[in-house]
């Protein structure tokens, strides 16, 4: 019967908690300057309630279903179950106790393990998403006609995919005709002006140039457009560039036609190109490591020693070690440099951090953990008259075992499954209004907690109540 209203209170909870997640999806945070709004305060208020309520109402819910289940447990079996609550029940002080510790200690382990490697697992998502292509291969500029071959040969490339690009320092000293040093003067001279300075420096300092004349669709930089139009097979030796859509903003204000003069870092070569588009960074796919692109033609000439030919390959990830293997043998002084690499570091520093913070957050587990084996013998210390008179009338020492192990597992669970639906929830609600990912719950490591958890809660309540349980009656009832 319990279970209707449960039922009806966890209904009544998820519906709090969409109605709050609406009203908050709709509410831009970051763009307040008054402080955070009456209403938005009350919105999260209800949402944590609503969590909250949704958690408790779970755990009452699937407490009341196992006590259902319990009448239909064989006689022994429900015998030991009964035994158990009812000692629960007589120890609430002590049993709350140990519910708190085991809760604190594994919200702490299981939030920091949850979510690191839904953090970990978003990442290595979107890098392995993210670009075109996966492998890039850095060599000196003038061997494009070598290089791109001996790469489509090496194992495991998608060769009609290869794209080939040339990339330098540069310098710029005009805008639209303004002197660069006017452009920088009017940005300002506090702490933000200096913030847009080096950004605008920045911005202009890379050049990269395609051989977009050579009718290979490959040649043409792979971005998306905001303003104007990408560089065609036209454009080659025109001058022609597209540029960063950040050159667009005030007070550098670039439009399409406007000229941008450039020189190269020693300062003896000059050229002026002409702005035909503005891509936007944020929503290019492809690796684009020059703000000013053009044609190769016009863009070598200003690298000098700094020039450097970039190639971006598809290759198959399992093929990776062999591809490296081979361009090591083929081009020995070139850098190579995959998205599998860049997996690896972040997973290497992720994981250093994760068990480094469970290290941490595991001696509240351990403390947890040794509450609970000291309730459990001074248990079997108060017991002892009980457990005798309990054999005299045929319970035997597993019986009386198993009555222990159902209570501190039953323990073991309530605190871990509180626990780990709270981390679940604090994970989705960081994800959607602090993080605005998707971090993806591993539902087999949340298994996994909750029943090591209560395996080690149940084998050290074994440990501690095996002895006691063994005494023979007469030992217990010789003096009473």
């Amino acid at each position: 019967l319990w279970l209707v209203p449960a039922l009806l209170a966890l209904g009544a909870a998820v519906a709090g908690l969409v109605l709050a997640t609406e009203r908050i999806s709709h509410l831009d945070l970051l763009r307040l300057t008054g402080g955070i709004p009456t209403e938005v305060r009350v919105t999260l208020a209800v949402g944590g309630l609503a969590l909250l309520l949704t958690g408790g109402t779970l755990v009452y819910a699937l407490a009341t279903l196992a006590d259902a289940l319990v009448m239909f447990a064989p006689r022994g079996a429900k015998t030991a179950i009964m035994l158990a609550y009812r000692n629960m029940g007589r120890q609430r002080g002590r049993t709350t106790a140990t519910l708190t510790a085991l809760f604190v200690g594994v919200f702490a382990i299981g939030m920091i393990l949850i979510l690191g490697q839904g953090i970990k697992d978003t990442i290595n998502n979107t890098l392995g998403t993210l670009f075109a292509h996966n492998v890039f291969v850095v060599t000196a500029t003038g061997k494009q006609a070598t290089t791109v071959p001996l790469l489509n040969a090496a194992p495991g490339v998608a060769t009609d995919a290869t794209v080939a690009a040339t990339v330098t320092r540069v310098r710029p000293t005009q805008l639209a005709g303004r002197d660069i040093a006017t452009v920088l003067a009017a940005l300002g001279t506090g702490p933000q002006g200096i913030a847009k300075r080096n950004t605008l420096l920045l911005t202009l300092s890379i050049a990269e140039g395609y051989g977009v004349g050579s009718g290979n669709p490959h040649d043409v930089p792979d971005v998306a457009i905001d303003y104007g139009r990408n560089l065609t097979a036209g454009d080659a030796g025109t001058g022609a560039v597209v540029v960063n859509d950040l050159l667009r903003a005030d007070p550098v204000a670039l439009r399409e036609g406007d000229t941008i003069t450039v020189t190269d870092p020693g300062g003896t070569v000059t050229r002026t190109f002409t702005i035909v588009g503005f891509y936007s960074r944020s929503r290019t796919t492809d690796f684009v490591p020059g703000e000013i692109i053009g044609d190769v033609g016009t863009i070598t000439p200003l690298g000098g020693s700094f020039a450097r030919d970039i190639y971006l390959l598809k290759a198959d990830t399992k093929q990776i070690p062999a591809l490296r293997q081979d361009l090591d043998q083929q081009l020995p002084s070139a850098q190579v440099v995959s998205i599998t690499d860049l997996n690896q570091i972040i997973d290497r520093i992720l994981n250093n951090l994760i068990v480094m913070l469970t290290a941490i957050a595991s001696l509240a587990l351990v403390a947890g953990l040794i509450i609970i084996a000291n309730a459990v013998a001074l248990a079997m210390l108060e017991r002892r008259r009980e457990i005798g008179i309990l054999k005299s009338v045929g319970h035997t020492s597993r019986s009386i075992l198993a009555m222990v192990l159902i209570e501190n597992g039953l323990v073991g669970v309530l605190g871990a499954l509180v626990a780990l639906l709270l981390v679940v929830g604090a994970v989705l609600a960081l994800s959607t209004f602090l993080f605005k990912v998707t971090l993806v719950i591993d539902t087999p490591l949340v298994v996994g907690i909750l029943a090591l958890t209560v395996g080690v809660t149940t084998l050290i309540a074994a440990l501690v109540a095996w002895g006691a349980t063994r005494l023979r009656p007469l030992e217990v009832l010789r003096y009473e």
